[in-house]
C-alpha cells in the first residue's frame, strides 16, 4: 500500500502542473508594466515628433507668406519707380525733341556765320560761349535721357523677375 500511495504521489507529482505562484505573477505583471511603460513614451516620442513636424511646417507656411508679401511690396515699389521713369523719359523725351526742332530751325550755325554777323569781338565771344554751354547741356540731356532709360529697362527685368519669384512662391505654398 505504501507503494500505491507513492506511486499515485507520484504520478500526481508528474502530470499536475504547479499553480502559478505570487513570485510569478508578480514578475509577469512587472515585465507587462515595463513594455506598456515602453510604449508609451515611444507613443509620447512620437506625438513629439508629428507635433514638431507640425510646427515645422506652420513656420515653413508662414516665411513663405512673408516672403510673398515682401515680393509684392517689392513688385508695388518697382511699378512705382516704373510709373516715375517712365513720366520723366516721356517729358525728356518731348524737350529732347523740342530742342532737336529749335536746332533744325535755326540750322548749323557756321563759325564764319557768327563772325560776320556780331558787332564786336566780345559777341562774338559771348555767342561761341554760349553756343558751346547750350552744346554741353544737350549732350548731358541726352546722356541723361539715356541713363534714364537704361534705368527704366532695368526696372522693367526686375519687375519681371519678381513677378516669377512671386508666383513660383505662390506654387510652392499650394
Amino acid at each position: 500500500m505504501r507503494k500505491l500511495i507513492l506511486f499515485l504521489t507520484f504520478t500526481l507529482l508528474l502530470f499536475h502542473s504547479p499553480a502559478p505562484t505570487y513570485a510569478d505573477t508578480a514578475s509577469d505583471l512587472t515585465n507587462k508594466i515595463a513594455e506598456l511603460e515602453q510604449k508609451v513614451v515611444t507613443l509620447k516620442n512620437q506625438a513629439q515628433t508629428l507635433s514638431g513636424q507640425i510646427i515645422f511646417y506652420d513656420s515653413q507656411i508662414k516665411l513663405t507668406t512673408l516672403k510673398i508679401t515682401q515680393t509684392e511690396d517689392q513688385i508695388a515699389s518697382l511699378s512705382g519707380k516704373i510709373d516715375l521713369l517712365e513720366i520723366k523719359l516721356q517729358d525728356r523725351s518731348k524737350l529732347l525733341e523740342k530742342q532737336i526742332v529749335q536746332t533744325y530751325k535755326k540750322g548749323g550755325l557756321d563759325p564764319l556765320q557768327i563772325f560776320i554777323s556780331s558787332d564786336d569781338f566780345s559777341q562774338i565771344l559771348s555767342r561761341v560761349k554760349y553756343l558751346q554751354i547750350i552744346q554741353a547741356n544737350n549732350r548731358k540731356f541726352l546722356y541723361d535721357t539715356q541713363t534714364v532709360q537704361a534705368s527704366y529697362a532695368q526696372q522693367k527685368d526686375l519687375i519681371a523677375d519678381s513677378k516669377k519669384r512671386l508666383q513660383a512662391q505662390k506654387t510652392s505654398l499650394a
